[in-house]
This record gives structure tokens, C-alpha cells and sequence, in this order.
């Protein structure tokens, strides 16, 4: 059986964090975002957002680790806006996709949610990632019918919030 542990990520993780992520944005969305993007979604280009998310403070970063090799991160805290609201920025799994340990990294970030009081919990996503979509609804989020429009590479793209409600 792996080993998995969940830890916070350091400085030194960073750049394998942005090599994860560029794997998973280009495979995981090849089809519905611009080609233009894919095309500059190289691991330089997340190093620095990861980099930011990991210094500034304002959210936390977790790791998964799968025998010792990075299996994933979420990216979580306080909604901007509402902040009686918790948030997930996004998370990134390592290829190919494990269904138990996506779960894994939003049970752990939703029960730290919850432990700081913060038992509603939303996130944006692309209306047509329906992997996502699938992956969320199993962890017990529903899409609460709030739609917005962002543009990426000059093509605009539809987003969908999902809420989760802890049960407590």
C-alpha cells in the first residue's frame, strides 16, 4: 500500500509543483481552453503564482505526497469577498488521476476549513472541466447557479461556482 502524507508545502517543493501542474493543465484541459494557452502553460509559468500563494499568507497550500513523490496540492483559505465564506483557489493531482487522493486533499482542506469555523465552502470552475465537475460533486459540493464569464487568450470562458456545506 503507498505511503501518503499530507504537509504543507515549502520553498523547495515549488518547482516541482509547477512541473505538476503544467502536466495536469495540458492534458486535463486540451480541448476547452485555448491552444495559445497550453501552449505557454510551461512550468515556468506557475512557479511564480505558486511561489506568491506559498509567501503572501493570505492562503494555505497543501501537499500530497504518494511514496515520497508529489501527488497533488490545494490551494485554500478565506473567500476575499465574504469571509464568512472558506475557499478553494484550485488543485492540481499528479497524472494519472487518482479519484481517492483528489478526495483526499479536499477532505483534508475542507475539515481545516471547517476547523476555523468556515463550514461553507466554494469554488469556481470550468463549466466545461466535467472531470472536476464529477471530482467535486463527490466530495459533496453542488453547483449553486452562479455563472461568470472569464476571457483566456481572448476566448471566453464560462465558470460555475460549486458550494460545499459541511455537516455539522
Amino acid at each position: 500500500m503507498a505511503e501518503k502524507v499530507i504537509r504543507p508545502a515549502t520553498r523547495e517543493d515549488i518547482s516541482m509543483l509547477a512541473e505538476l501542474k503544467s502536466r495536469y493543465v495540458r492534458l486535463l484541459y486540451r480541448g476547452f481552453i485555448p491552444d495559445a494557452f497550453l501552449a505557454i502553460a510551461e512550468p515556468a509559468y506557475y512557479y511564480n503564482q505558486l511561489q506568491d500563494w506559498l509567501t503572501q499568507g493570505k492562503l494555505q497550500m497543501d501537499t500530497l505526497w504518494v511514496d515520497g513523490q508529489p501527488g497533488g496540492y490545494i490551494v485554500y483559505g478565506v473567500d476575499g469577498i465574504d469571509t464568512s465564506y472558506g475557499y478553494i483557489q484550485e488543485a492540481a493531482m499528479a497524472l494519472p488521476l487518482d479519484a481517492q487522493d483528489h478526495a483526499l486533499l479536499y477532505q483534508h482542506a475542507l475539515a481545516a476549513l471547517d476547523g476555523r469555523g468556515l463550514g461553507q465552502v466554494h469554488q469556481w470552475v470550468l463549466r466545461d472541466n466535467f472531470r472536476v465537475r464529477f471530482q467535486l460533486e463527490h466530495s459533496g459540493f453542488k453547483a449553486d447557479g452562479a455563472r461568470r464569464t472569464i476571457t483566456l487568450e481572448g476566448q471566453p470562458l464560462q465558470i460555475t461556482r460549486y458550494l460545499y456545506r459541511a455537516h455539522t
